[in-house]
């Protein structure tokens, strides 16, 4: 875990990336109250989503209208850049 300070990407993560996670009934797994877990199933004649799936086609979709950014910037702070140097 790690904080998220930038409003933009805490509106992003809440509205569109955990939604998804929630509505997963292909993949996902539910924890029982004896500490098991059992696969999440699509209700009969509903819909499947398969999160994972269905953020690489939003990722898709963001980058082909160039509104994903390559680059995030988490923060606000500038990321550190390396410098290479010769050793001898």
């Amino acid at each position: 875990m790690f904080p998220v300070e930038d409003p933009e990407l805490i509106n992003r993560i809440c509205s569109e990336i955990i939604p998804v996670y929630l509505n997963d009934n292909t993949r996902a797994r539910l924890l029982q109250a004896d500490g098991t877990y059992i696969r999440a199933k699509a209700i009969k004649g509903g819909q499947e989503h398969r999160s994972q799936y269905e953020l690489l086609e939003s990722a898709k979709a963001h980058e082909a209208a160039q509104t994903f950014p390559l680059n995030m910037n988490l923060g606000g702070k500038s990321p550190k850049k390396r410098i290479h140097t010769k050793q001898k």
